[in-house]
């Protein structure tokens, strides 16, 4: 028999996997919807699911002209279409499997609805950024799960109850378009849902695993999605599949230990943290380039007194460069990190040189673009000798440009040859040709590019460009060839190429986790960084096209159990209250007095969810930056973590005035950070330029 323990995010299943490794389990598998699919298909020995949910979504909303988001399509393609992407998978997510989006109740006697809201305005709201954020800012509203439909003026009171009674007519009508796009796609489901759907049809037709399946949950119910919970009821009853009770680690981890059902606060956690509990110390840093950079020597000064780095854990704000700034300088310091990977960004160069060529204007710097290209099959040097050379021939013509493409290379001289190539593919491709033959000439010049696989550029990545390309002309097929790649240059987009290197976690690392995820298991010393207003917030559902105040009234118009706002606010709450109690022997809090633009950022009111008094005193205190009592607490402070003495100078006659300086300019205890200097290779500078912190971390 096989063991699966479902959980409710990668990074959550990542801890519980080396728990799971350190006490010495086997057998057992952790994941998340996505591997459990993937692992009832292996033992199903069924094909995955092939179905492209994206390529459905974006064929069929052009198929519907009358739908609210068309004439936005034609302004911003990517946009809405991710905004639709968004809305539709809220609303299934709340569908369980093999039933469709249900009708809408009859709302025409309610004073809020009407139908005479003209098209354009609607289209209006989809193509606007700023309704798109006004969407995601709403209040907290009473919960309506597992509502029944109600009627048309009860409709009406609720939506008057959520101040957005004048919205009544968009979200209906928003919600009827959806459900007539899902229909158009044939109620496919996005994965993982798709997968499950198969496999239950599998499973309904009498198939049975080759081996048994156990599924143990490990996080709360209300953790899951409707969906992901119906189909775990219908699995518990098919052969060879069964649900077990929550998995727990005896003597290890106690599922429900932490934060579940309004339970699990800061008391409860830290049953085990002795009866002093944890040591509370709070960091103003200059920004958050300098807050990664205390963290990271904070982090090294722990391990030079003997912890180990399995028993130091950092949260982090979600969706916040704050990770890619401690993980740089923790791996500056050789530091070994586990949960986050650096995410690499880099310019699209293959969607670039496509949007270059779709563009039909006789420009010549175009062309100077183009052949400065760093996946063109030369130099850089190469290249702009070329665009020097070639670029205004190319837009307008000329004879030079003739003779250099009729003129026959040596035999080893395989530069021209490629050049000459290169140049005659681009030449072909400003003619009007058939959008056939214009595809098959950007295939060819795709053929005489360089690639760079360990960057993502590889030649199987530009066909599936092309492809890409193909489709979206497709889509305007009724336009002329030129028509149609002007038509896909408005919708075409090279930003940046995000990819990620598959690196394996430290088995002893310091762990990273964003705010969105829970840490499982107390450690003996916990840094959060980052606690600034707009930072630490809960993180709303993405609603997509629909406002997330008109929630409540669709729930009860559809009978659906839609998430609503509270609820990722209330666990929001309940995990912040429970953070002290994850931390054995100290919590340190480190927040940004500046913001990367030089304005005054404010701390974040989540530091008074964490009840500790001196954290909720630097939340709502005064300015202590000139408080002869503060520079005192933080030397006891710095005395009571072993950095360093009572009236100790530090070993640079440079360190000492720095130091002051950064207390009495910012009211920080930056004494443990200054005395680490020498522990992770820091080197304090005199030099009396800029702020005291400019010359701190090098």
């Amino acid at each position: 028999m096989q063991r699966f323990v479902l959980m409710s995010s990668r990074v959550v299943a990542r801890q519980l996997r080396r728990m799971l490794g350190v006490s010495r389990s086997v057998g057992i598998r952790v994941g998340t919807a996505t591997g459990l699919a993937g692992v009832l298909e292996e033992l199903l020995l069924c094909t995955p699911a092939a179905a492209d949910w994206q390529q459905r979504l974006e064929e069929e909303a052009f198929s519907l002209p009358q739908a609210f988001w068309y004439d936005s399509l034609l302004v911003d393609q990517a946009a809405v279409l991710q905004r639709l992407d968004a809305g539709l998978r809220w609303l299934l997510d709340a569908v369980p499997l093999g039933q469709q989006l249900p009708a809408l109740a009859d709302c025409a006697a309610s004073g809020f609805a009407s139908d005479a809201v003209p098209q354009s305005d609607v289209a209006s709201d989809v193509a606007s950024p700023m309704h798109a954020a006004a969407m995601n800012a709403s209040p907290d509203a009473a919960s309506p799960m597992g509502a029944a439909p109600m009627g048309a003026a009860a409709m009406g009171a609720a939506a008057a109850e959520t101040g957005n009674a004048h919205n009544g007519v968009r979200w209906q009508r928003y919600y009827r378009d959806l459900q007539q796009l899902h229909t158009a796609m044939g109620h496919l489901r996005p994965q993982p849902q798709q997968a499950f759907t198969e496999v239950l049809q599998e499973l309904s037709k009498g198939l049975v695993p080759i081996d048994e399946l156990e599924i143990l949950p490990g996080c709360p119910g209300e953790d899951l999605p409707v969906w992901l919970q119906d189909a775990l009821q219908r699995l518990d009853g098919c052969a060879g599949v069964r649900v077990g009770d929550r998995f727990r680690i005896p003597g290890v981890w106690e599922p429900g230990a932490l934060v579940a059902d309004g339970a699990g606060v800061a008391g409860d956690v830290g049953a085990g943290a002795g009866d002093e509990g944890a040591t509370v110390r709070c960091y103003r840093c200059r920004d958050r380039l300098h807050e990664a950079q205390t963290a990271a020597g904070l982090v090294q000064q722990a391990l030079d007194a003997g912890s180990q780095p399995e028993d130091l854990a950092v949260l982090l704000p979600d969706r916040d460069r704050s990770a890619r700034l401690l993980i740089d300088a923790l791996q500056t310091a050789g530091i070994p990190v586990r949960g986050i990977h650096p995410v690499q960004r880099i310019y699209d160069w293959q969607s670039a040189l496509i949007e270059l060529v779709l563009d039909s204007t006789a420009e010549p710097m175009r062309y100077r673009s183009l052949l400065t290209n760093p996946l063109m099959p030369w130099s850089l040097r190469r290249g702009q000798y070329l665009a020097e050379r070639f670029a205004d021939q190319l837009a307008f013509g000329g004879q030079q440009l003739d003779a250099f493409l009729q003129q026959k290379p040596a035999e080893d001289d395989q530069d021209h040859a490629r050049t000459a190539a290169v140049l005659q593919a681009i030449r072909q491709l400003a003619d009007d040709l058939p959008m056939t033959t214009w595809l098959e000439q950007l295939g060819e010049l795709g053929s005489l590019l360089r690639t760079r696989p360990q960057q993502g550029f590889t030649a199987a990545r530009y066909q599936e460009l092309c492809r890409e390309l193909e489709r979206m002309c497709d889509l305007h097929r009724e336009l002329s060839p030129a028509g149609q790649r002007q038509a896909a240059l408005r919708q075409w987009s090279a930003g940046e190429l995000q990819y990620s290197r598959e690196e394996a976690d430290h088995a002893r690392g310091v762990l990273l986790i964003d705010s969105s995820e829970q840490l499982l298991q107390p450690v003996s010393r916990l840094l959060v960084l980052g606690m600034n207003q707009g930072s630490w917030e809960a993180a709303l559902p993405d609603a997509g096209v629909f406002d997330i105040r008109d929630s409540k009234v669709l729930a009860a118009a559809t009978g659906l159990e839609l998430v609503q706002p509270e609820s990722p606010q209330r666990r929001w709450r309940q995990r912040m209250q429970a953070l002290p109690g994850l931390a054995r022997e100290s919590l340190t809090v480190l927040l940004s007095r500046l913001d990367d633009a030089g304005q005054p950022l404010q701390p974040a009111d989540a530091l008074e969810e964490l009840g500790s008094p001196a954290i909720r005193d630097l939340a709502v205190g005064p300015e202590r930056a000139n408080d002869a009592a503060a520079v005192e607490t933080a030397q006891q402070d710095a005395r009571d973590a072993g950095s360093i003495e009572a009236g100790q100078q530090c070993t640079s006659d440079s360190a000492a005035p720095l130091e002051a300086a950064a207390r009495l300019e910012f009211g920080i205890d930056l004494v443990a950070a200054v005395a680490a200097r020498k522990t992770h290779g820091l080197h304090v500078s005199a030099s009396r330029r800029g702020t005291p912190f400019d010359s701190l971390f090098r």
